[in-house]
């Protein structure tokens, strides 16, 4: 068990295997309730490539505006942080995301945030760990053969 959850859960999270017509339609369910930072992080990048970001922004800065303590909304703001490469707000507001923190996507996307801020040694020390849990994943080896090479 990591933060509660099974090792297969974790990988189908970290692995976002949603196909994007189920991703899609989680998006239009969640608009619908107004609760579009309860998508995952991975899911929230994959919809900042696409038409939806501008509203999936606008929603997420909203709750968070609203919000600005909640745990959820702290993750979902991180998550914008990094795809904007606002590294330090997103270690920011990641630190102020609860237990969300711990969640396998986020340790991968704090791992590529330090790596990137120059914090080699304590990136890779996230990445080593994540290699256990995950020793097939290729995007994992990549990044330690890149720290290591650099």
């Amino acid at each position: 068990l990591i933060n509660g959850k099974t090792k297969e859960l974790i990988r189908s999270s970290f692995q976002s295997n949603l196909e994007f017509s189920e991703l899609e339609k989680k998006f239009k369910e969640l608009e619908s309730k107004k609760s579009l930072q309860h998508l995952s992080s991975f899911e929230i990048l994959n919809l900042l490539e696409t038409s939806y970001a501008s509203k999936l922004r606008s929603e997420i800065e909203n709750a968070y505006e609203s919000l600005k303590y909640s745990y959820i909304c702290n993750r979902a703001k991180a998550t914008l942080c990094f795809f904007d490469k606002d590294y330090r707000n997103f270690l920011l507001h990641l630190s102020k995301s609860g237990s969300f923190k711990n969640q396998a996507e986020l340790i991968y996307l704090k791992g590529i945030a330090l790596s990137e801020l120059g914090e080699k040694q304590e990136a890779l020390a996230i990445f080593y760990r994540l290699k256990e849990i995950f020793p097939e994943e290729f995007e994992i080896l990549e990044k330690i053969e890149e720290l290591e090479a650099g």
